[in-house]
């Protein structure tokens, strides 16, 4: 794999990239798999980062082939010359037994009005709900896990309901 990284990528850069992901800019990278780039809280993907940061140094859209991550790479090594943090991905498991029922749902992009008494959490971008049992108030022994969400579609009563 070629490392097409250009020379000057510089915080500026970078910080512009994270802005222009944050606002959804379309770009070819998946999210990280073992990294995430820490910044203001927020969790990155390191290389979906560098690659539209040298977009926007050049104009040339970058994609993943273009390049490698991982700890020893051109890649980590600028975010961290440049003073990002880089940082192990939670497990997924691991992320989700910590969570409440709202920020799972939250996780995937759902909102609900009143989660105190609602079971459905709504994805209106998506067009999906997250219907949700949380049984925290038992001891691990007794209900070791929690039970699963369920996506599923809108149909045409509920999107008229929630307003699609």
């Amino acid at each position: 794999m070629p490392d097409t990284i250009p020379v000057g990528i510089n915080r500026e850069n970078l910080l512009q990239a994270i802005s222009q992901f944050d606002a959804g800019v379309s770009h070819k990278f998946a999210d990280s798999t073992a990294y995430d780039l820490l910044h203001g809280g927020k969790r990155y993907p390191p290389k979906a980062i560098v690659g539209i940061a040298s977009e926007v140094l050049t104009g040339i859209p970058f994609a993943p082939r273009d390049f490698k991550g991982g700890l020893e790479s051109k890649c980590f090594g600028i975010l961290q010359e440049n003073g990002f943090e880089i940082v192990p991905k939670i497990d997924a498991k691991q992320k989700r037994a910590k969570m409440s029922r709202t920020q799972f749902a939250e996780s995937y992009g759902a909102t609900c009005r009143n989660p105190h008494w609602s079971w459905s959490f709504v994805n209106h971008e998506k067009r999906f709900v997250i219907f949700a049992e949380w049984q925290s108030h038992l001891k691990e022994q007794q209900h070791p896990r929690k039970s699963p969400a369920t996506h599923l579609p809108l149909n045409d009563h509920q999107r008229s309901r929630h307003g699609f």
